[in-house]
């Protein structure tokens, strides 16, 4: 990671390291708040709905909009992903409208029971620690992801004043639609270094996070709480509808008028290596990555490859090279986890 710049494109499955889920159990949870499977529906999901019937509509009925959230929920089990789906049945747009706040309902919920939370929310709980101002996070919590081998390298021999210098040369293309990463690397500063919260932030802010298909909402910290209000929080439905304004489809993520696509092929240009983690290297997404218009030469690309076929490692290998123009002997698939894979090319990823 040294002045050249390094790109990290975050999937579902690094997430999926801290607690959140891939996009197979997220297709089914978005199933379940629809009442898929002769389950009750999700009071909050439905009002929600409601909500946008209201807004879109100019009238308070219900039943259409939940009905094509009944559909939603009958075709989950048919559909590679909830992001498929909506990309498939794009000329419906109740069918995103719905989609759009069940993905944010599911990822809110999962922020809460993610490792992040959990690990703040221990002395969030301690009424006499935070009327002191203090902020305790359990890092042996998360000590075995990737984010803390990811950040323990970036972090190494630095002060915190080069900090920001340092971090001007990482940007995280994130294809998932939580804030865990722009949460953790503001706790890890503030904890390392023993500052506020908000001012940690500010250093983190020489970070760029990039979100190609959108988020759950910007996050904002106080001195006072070891997480940020917005984390894992259980909005009402109206502020529920609003989140889910902030998620883009796989359509809208490749508009630039809509889409920071333009960002993040500009970031791959000027990059020296790219790491993948956790990612599903679907031609949707690599479409998005690569751009037939401009050179990409990073000198390395680093990618996990679990749970892929000896087959389709090939097939991504070959994929990869052909949007990068990176020699095939510096392009290294890994069939392990992130965490693992961060480990074992630790080298690669420190510092100059």
């Amino acid at each position: 990671m040294d002045r050249l710049s390094t790109v990290v494109v975050i999937g579902a499955g690094a997430s999926k390291e801290l607690g959140l889920p891939l996009g197979s159990e997220l297709k089914t949870e978005i199933a379940s708040l629809f009442g898929g499977a002769y389950m009750q529906h999700d009071e909050i999901t439905y009002d929600a709905v409601r909500h946008a019937d209201l807004t879109e509509n100019g009238v308070q009925a219900s039943r259409p909009y939940w009905a094509v959230g009944e559909r939603i929920a009958r075709a989950m089990p048919q559909a590679i992903s909830i992001d498929n789906f909506v990309h498939d049945q794009r000329d419906d747009s109740r069918i995103a409208i719905c989609s759009k706040i069940a993905i944010a309902r599911c990822i809110l919920r999962a922020e809460e029971n993610s490792k992040i939370f959990k690990a703040g929310a221990r002395s969030k709980s301690l009424d006499i620690r935070r009327q002191r101002g203090e902020q305790h996070f359990k890092f042996s919590d998360t000590e075995d992801t990737w984010l803390n081998q990811f950040f323990r390298n970036l972090t190494q021999s630095c002060t915190l004043d080069e900090l920001p210098a340092r971090f001007s040369n990482i940007t995280f293309v994130i294809f998932n639609y939580d804030r865990c990463i722009e949460t953790f690397a503001v706790i890890w500063v503030s904890e390392y270094h023993g500052i506020p919260r908000t001012q940690a932030a500010g250093i983190v802010s020489s970070l760029r996070f990039l979100h190609p298909y959108g988020h759950v909402g910007p996050i904002s910290w106080n001195d006072r709480d070891p997480l940020p209000e917005s984390f894992g929080i259980t909005p009402r439905p109206d502020k529920l509808y609003e989140l889910s304004k902030s998620i883009r489809t796989f359509t809208e993520g490749v508009e630039k008028e809509s889409s920071r696509v333009d960002e993040i092929r500009n970031s791959l240009t000027e990059s020296k290596q790219v790491l993948f983690l956790g990612f599903g290297y679907i031609d949707l997404n690599l479409r998005l990555l690569g751009d037939m218009d401009r050179s990409y030469f990073p000198s390395r690309v680093i990618g996990t490859a679990q749970g892929l076929s000896a087959f389709d490692t090939s097939v991504v290998r070959s994929r990869l090279q052909d949007i990068f123009s990176t020699p095939e002997d510096q392009i290294f698939l890994a069939a392990d986890s992130c965490a693992k894979t961060v480990q074992d090319f630790s080298r690669a990823l420190q510092p100059a």
